[in-house]
Order: C-alpha cells, then sequence, then structure tokens
C-alpha cells in the first residue's frame, strides 16, 4: 500500500481519469486525495484510454500541466 507514502511527494500531479473508465472513480479520487499537491482531472467521454479517445481534451490539459498549470477543470480532492 503506497498511500501513506504519497504524502511525501512535493511535486505537483495531475490524476486524469475518465468517466467511462471501468477502473471506479473512487481508485483516482483516492490517489489525488493522498498527494499534497494534486489535482484530479475527470474527462466526461472518455473511458481508460482518454489520449486516443479524446485527444483534444487530454493534451490541452497535458500541456498546461507541464507549463506549470492546472487545468482550470481539474479539482482538489480533500482527503476521506
Amino acid at each position: 500500500n503506497l498511500l501513506p507514502q504519497l504524502g511525501s511527494v512535493k511535486a505537483p500531479v495531475l490524476v486524469i481519469h475518465g468517466a467511462a473508465d471501468v477502473v471506479p472513480l473512487k481508485a483516482s479520487e483516492l490517489w489525488a486525495a493522498n498527494y499534497p499537491n494534486a489535482r484530479l482531472f475527470l474527462i466526461q467521454k472518455a473511458g481508460h484510454i482518454a489520449q486516443i479517445e479524446t485527444p483534444e481534451i487530454f493534451f490541452p490539459a497535458i500541456e498546461t500541466f507541464l507549463k506549470g498549470g492546472f487545468p482550470p477543470e481539474a479539482k482538489r480532492v480533500e482527503r476521506p
């Protein structure tokens, strides 16, 4: 279980999840909540391979993140 160690990561983290993914959204929410500087970016029209299913949404989000920001739609997730 790596979740207890995520709090030591100081770098920003962008967790991307497709709303139609077979992996439960709760899993991505848990990861995003346990990094101190993370945001969850939920892509409504994507499943597990968002970079192929919605490249017009996925890649601009990545570009924004790599330039030092978070996409406006990316939300902070509070720890349960």
